[in-house]
């Protein structure tokens, strides 16, 4: 292709891309896509050299069947426009451009997003293939956070389908699966991935409502992924019982047990044996609580916001205890977000444990202030029925604009 061909074709096809043409939802039977040689600076009907050689470029492509010219019907021999063949676009995609044209990428796009909403049935991805749908018919393509081409769109919906289907384990056990490579995924897709999430996934979305900006690495847990398998660590008078007929008895671990998340699937029940089960979020608060733990206590480190397998774990303890459960947190919007969410899908008795107005006051000046986004965010969720366990305390984080990590409870 010479310079000249290049840049006019260049020209035609930004038209035709900018115009209803590139979307075939659209009528747009009748509009034709020109272009005006006079807007063309180096086709200059004072130099009969450049006028020869452009003639010929385009001469060239109208008998390909690409373009139709127009002359000046005062001056025979100059081009006046340039029309493009429409009917001879893809073709022109292919041999200049070596891709599809929009039309054809438009029509493809459509068949995909039809074929995955057969195939998915997760409600949240379902709406995001609704959404996606309705933008292609009105744009005549996806947004632009889907993927940069077809290729990347295709593999952020492979993706989708592992999800789906409920294979989430370890992310690059993921990736190496889907692609064979254990961190294409967290180089080539997560961007996309986690601009999606932002959009649909349930969890992050009420977290966001809530005023709490979740961590990537709880958005991966959420979702039941991890980069290693998640352990659960605790010091309990616990019976596992699993389902090859081994009992374990964790009561005489004194300084602690750990559960690799892989085991889960493998218990058939347990048996707490404790008249109180104490959830601690802060591992350091973790760790110094079990030296101070009574024999009729279960003390379980419980981390921030929890994943699916964590959620299966406290479901299978609920299921096995039978006495008072409490949470002890960090004092702030995060520790009382994380009380309501685990009252609400997990055990419904939860009580707070050191997250009163006393131990508030007690570590006071230790505590962290706080910025006014933030004090409107403790006003807002002030409002809200299943945090009025926290009123009293969070009239105190508006009135001192300091809030407490339950760290500082370590100090003597």
């Amino acid at each position: 292709m010479s310079k000249h061909q290049k840049q006019l074709l260049d020209k035609l096809i930004q038209k035709y891309e900018n115009s209803a043409h590139a979307n075939p939802n659209k009528d747009n039977s009748k509009r034709r896509i020109m272009f005006h040689l006079k807007s063309y600076h180096a086709y200059d009907v004072q130099d009969f050299d450049s006028v020869e050689e452009i003639n010929a470029d385009m001469e060239e492509l109208q008998t390909k069947g690409y373009i139709q010219i127009v002359y000046d019907q005062e001056h025979t021999n100059h081009m006046k426009t340039i029309i493009l063949n429409l009917e001879r676009v893809s073709d022109i995609y292919q041999e200049y451009y070596g891709k599809q044209s929009k039309n054809d990428e438009a029509q493809q796009l459509s068949q995909l997003l039809h074929d995955y909403q057969e195939k998915i049935k997760t409600p949240w991805i379902q709406s995001f293939i609704q959404d996606e749908q309705a933008y292609l018919v009105k744009n005549g393509t996806l947004h632009k956070y889907v993927g940069k081409d077809m290729e990347h769109i295709k593999q952020l919906f492979m993706v989708l389908v592992y999800i789906d289907e409920g294979q989430n384990n370890f992310m690059r056990a993921m990736s190496n699966a889907l692609f064979h490579d254990t961190k294409y995924f967290e180089n080539e897709l997560k961007s996309s991935f986690l601009s999606l999430i932002h959009r649909y996934e349930p969890n992050y979305l009420m977290a966001k409502a809530d005023d709490y900006e979740m961590r990537e690495s709880e958005i991966f847990r959420s979702l039941g992924f991890q980069l290693y398998p998640e352990e659960f660590a605790w010091c309990a008078p616990i019976q596992l019982y699993l389902k090859d007929g081994t009992h374990v008895d964790t009561t005489p671990f004194q300084k602690g047990f750990i559960l690799n998340g892989d085991m889960l699937s493998d218990i058939e029940h347990m048996e707490i044996q404790a008249k109180r089960l104490v959830l601690i979020e802060n591992k350091a608060n973790y760790y110094s609580r079990i030296k101070e733990k009574r024999p009729d206590e279960a003390i379980v480190f419980a981390g921030g916001h929890f994943s699916p397998v964590r959620k299966q774990l406290y479901e299978c303890m609920r299921e096995g205890f039978h006495g008072e459960i409490y949470l002890s947190s960090d004092i702030d919007l995060g520790g009382f977000l994380m009380f309501a969410r685990l009252k609400e899908e997990v055990f419904p008795n939860l009580k707070p444990y050191h997250m009163s107005l006393d131990i508030y006051e007690k570590y006071l000046k230790y505590a962290r202030s706080v910025d006014e986004a933030y004090l409107d965010k403790i006003e807002k969720a002030r409002d809200r029925e299943d945090l009025a366990i926290f009123h009293d305390v969070m009239d105190a984080i508006l009135k001192h604009k300091k809030a407490l990590e339950q760290e500082v409870m370590i100090i003597k």
